[in-house]
């Protein structure tokens, strides 16, 4: 089976409406490698024109990086964490193939590059061997040389993400589902919906990106899971260049990181792609690095939480637990 991965980062695709069907009650666990072809990647479903990102909450704090690394040049996206000294991205941004830290230095702009800083130094997540997409382990943290003390960072989300909208955020290449991303599009931040509705096997959150027909809803077809997410033409797809960008959920009126952009992926024809071609149209699926269980590891290099944050934490696994426990009885039936 032809497995591609390419170290370019991500864009969306997008849409509006945040109703979601209450067919899915349980999560369907996919195998990604029985992809075709996936690899580290807004692309929407109507004129990505409607989905460029206004200034303000919670689009000032999602950041786009030029990252100058021994390999060569490249875009990402990524978010400032609470505090205003750190940044959230994608582990896959900063290492080669093979987990190697390669980074010499980001050039971070925000708000459209009206505040910009720098990094030299990345932490990149332990577990991270630099292909391995759908571990759950594709993330990375930058220290920031000058932190950004005019926008506010994000904290981590808490509760379970399954089921319900989330916001998708980069800075990476535009289309629409019908055609695809569209290359050289990199660099202006859009923004679009989407719902995990299936896990990947090694735990990262997934989402597919469909057109409203049965024929496209790829979650449908290799899994059962039928009419989970928004309505068309309401979802968004990650393409080149959102990489490391952030998702978001709506908890006590601020919007937290629940997921970092990590890969697309494709099934093929036959199974809800449009066109067989990796390229964020309809049919395809997304994943993204779910940061609630690296909640300790990301204190670890940012900032120790308060210990009632810790109880909520461990509520929010638990809660992700029961919902792959019921999917794995379920299959066992």
């Amino acid at each position: 089976m032809n497995h591609k991965l390419h170290h370019l980062l991500i864009s969306f695709s997008v849409a509006a409406g945040l109703s979601v069907s209450a067919h899915a009650t349980t999560l369907p666990v996919i195998d990604l490698d029985a992809a075709k072809e996936y690899m580290p990647l807004m692309v929407a479903s109507d004129d990505p024109a409607n989905w460029i990102a206004p200034l303000g909450l919670p689009f000032d704090g999602v950041a786009k990086l030029l990252l100058s690394r021994s390999d060569g040049n490249f875009g990402c996206s990524g978010s400032l964490l609470d505090g205003g000294a750190f940044l959230m991205t994608a582990a896959h941004c900063v290492t080669d193939d093979d987990g190697n830290n390669l980074l010499n230095s980001a050039t971070i702009s925000f708000q459209g590059g009206t505040v910009t800083t720098t990094s030299t130094e990345a932490f990149v997540f332990p577990t991270w061997d630099g292909h391995s997409l759908g571990n759950n382990d594709d993330i990375a943290i930058l220290k920031l040389d000058t932190p950004v003390n005019s926008i506010p960072g994000f904290g981590l989300a808490t509760g379970s993400p399954v089921l319900q909208p989330v916001l998708h955020a980069g800075y990476g290449l535009i289309g629409t589902g019908s055609t695809g991303a569209t290359p050289g599009t990199f660099g202006t931040l859009h923004y679009g919906y989407n719902v995990y509705d299936a896990v990947w096997s090694g735990g990262s959150l997934a989402y597919d990106f469909d057109d409203g027909t049965a024929a496209h809803d790829v979650f449908c077809i290799i899994a059962g899971t039928c009419d989970a997410g928004l309505p068309f033409p309401n979802e968004a797809m990650i393409a080149s260049g959102d990489s490391g960008g952030p998702s978001f959920v709506l908890e006590g009126g601020l919007f937290k990181l629940v997921g970092v952009h990590s890969f697309g992926a494709t099934f093929g024809v036959g199974f809800g792609d449009i066109d067989n071609d990796l390229n964020s149209s309809f049919g395809e699926v997304g994943g993204d690095t779910y940061l609630l269980p690296h909640a300790a590891w990301i204190a670890s290099i940012t900032a120790v939480p308060e210990p009632e944050t810790y109880l909520m934490l461990l509520a929010g696994l638990f809660a992700i637990g029961m919902f792959a426990q019921r999917r794995t009885n379920h299959h066992q039936a």
